[in-house]
């Protein structure tokens, strides 16, 4: 096409003309009554430049886009150049549709259908969106993107649309390169059919599929009803959406060599549906994405000691632990559970409250368990520091510790657990004699029966006192 009538310059491609609507054109369209003029189109620019290297995260073969202005009177050769938009992919990954296309082909040769014999397929790739322009400095961001296709075979016999729908979807998140990790950023959740809809998420990533929308583009057609889960749209978010989210996590561990790195920790917590998102997609997409993470054991969760592990096997202190005890003793006590075997994690408040609300459990570790399991019965191995603030603080809180069933009282009698002077041989506190008491006169120190002065104050000696000490 060319820009003007004289001579033969011009370019491969379709020129679209969308000439202004004056007000009184507006007033006898019978397609708009919305005025459109020079204001409309600089709000249509700005709105382009804020969006535009969003819309080439899901494109498959444009690369580039490019916005250009011809002043009044100019020759093309004239045109000014307001932005460019550029991806260049970092990697080659393979091209899931084409693949399920052939497939698609082959079944129909054969007289088979490909839902029967095509297994989900996943594909990672990474690019680089370069943005510049007038008056705009050169911007690079970076895309984590996986894509899926699925057959299936997870999710029941679900797709039987006709041809034009393919069971494919992706999950897009931008990363931010820092320290040597690359950082997940969270981006305000949009759905895609290739280009943006206007539909937006509570979501922190970017969602594009098959999906089957109103012939407007402004919103998918099925899953306002939440009785219908059997459409198409409800069995992709549940399907080929959610195995990419959790492709996307997995790929996270992979970029960034599975470190706990906190930063990156707290980055990727973020990236989590949970409960408080309210859309409807977002809704669907939640219990199935936390039922496979339970059902597939993938490592997605950091623990205090430094390693990865699926979330049905990690714990968490109970909310009557982190309430009760202070945060020196509680360091201790993390590191005796970890020494212990025990996968403890600080997994966000809503991470857990959106576990329960599916019907799943995250393990809860409880100061009783903590007491029994891992603290008394190695008592006399631990260092005296560590064993003293533990005994100590435990008869300073005993009536706030314990409750009815008295099985602290009893697990304090049962151990050997205070020291006594002069060698800090460990006795229990029936065995103890109190230096204040009458009786004290007719031991003598070495016989091992006093406790430390650390156990002197009045509020422990009462805690013995209670606890047997004579």
């Amino acid at each position: 096409c060319s820009l003007t009538r004289l001579g033969k310059e011009g370019f491969k491609g379709t020129l679209f003309r969308f000439p202004f609507r004056t007000q009184e054109l507006a007033e006898k369209s019978k397609i708009s009554n919305t005025v459109i003029d020079q204001s409309n189109v600089e709000q249509l620019t700005t709105m382009l430049y804020g969006a535009a290297e969003t819309m080439l995260v899901f494109l498959r073969n444009i690369t580039t886009i490019e916005l250009y202005e011809l002043p009044p009177n100019c020759h093309p050769s004239g045109m000014e150049q307001l932005l460019s938009v550029t991806k260049k992919r970092l990697d080659s990954p393979a091209d899931l549709i084409q693949r399920y296309v052939k497939h698609d082909i082959q079944s129909a040769i054969e007289a088979t259908s490909a839902p029967d014999s095509f297994e989900m397929n996943e594909a990672t790739s990474r690019f680089v969106v370069v943005k510049q322009g007038k008056d705009i400095a050169e911007e690079e961001s970076h895309w984590l993107v996986v894509s899926v296709l699925d057959s299936g075979s997870t999710s029941g016999p679900l797709y039987t649309k006709p041809d034009e729908h393919i069971p494919f979807a992706e999950v897009a998140v931008r990363v931010v390169e820092h320290n040597s990790h690359w950082i997940p950023c969270p981006v305000k959740g949009y759905l895609y059919c290739f280009l943006p809809l206007p539909i937006s998420t509570d979501l922190n990533v970017l969602v594009n599929g098959y999906f089957e929308i109103s012939k407007d583009r402004r919103s998918l057609t099925d899953i306002q009803d939440k009785n219908q889960t059997d459409t198409w749209n409800a069995k992709l978010i549940s399907g080929a959406v959610t195995t990419a989210f959790l492709g996307v996590l997995a790929e996270l561990l992979k970029l960034n060599r599975s470190s706990c790195e906190a930063g990156f920790v707290e980055a990727f917590y973020r990236l989590w549906p949970t409960i408080l998102e309210k859309d409807a997609v977002s809704q669907l997409l939640v219990p199935h994405f936390f039922s496979h993470l339970f059902h597939d054991r993938q490592p997605v969760v950091p623990t205090m000691g430094q390693e990865w592990v699926s979330i049905s096997s990690a714990c968490v202190l109970d909310d009557l632990f982190k309430e009760k005890v202070p945060k020196d003793i509680c360091s201790s006590a993390v590191e005796l559970l970890l020494k212990s075997g025990y996968k403890l994690a600080d997994i966000p408040t809503s991470i857990q409250a959106t576990v329960r609300q599916v019907r799943q459990s995250v393990t809860l570790v409880s100061f009783k368990e903590y007491s029994t399991q891992c603290l008394f019965p190695v008592m006399d191995t631990l260092n005296e520091t560590v064993r003293d603030e533990q005994v100590l603080f435990i008869l300073r809180q005993m009536k706030r510790l314990d409750d009815s069933s008295k099985w602290l009282a009893d697990l304090m009698g049962a151990n050997k657990c205070v020291p006594c002077e002069p060698e800090s041989i460990l006795v229990s506190p029936s065995g103890l004699i109190d230096p204040n008491s009458p009786l004290a006169c007719l031991y003598n120190r070495d016989e091992e029966r006093f406790p430390t002065s650390d156990y002197s104050e009045e509020a422990v000696a009462a805690s013995l006192r209670e606890l047997g000490m004579k």
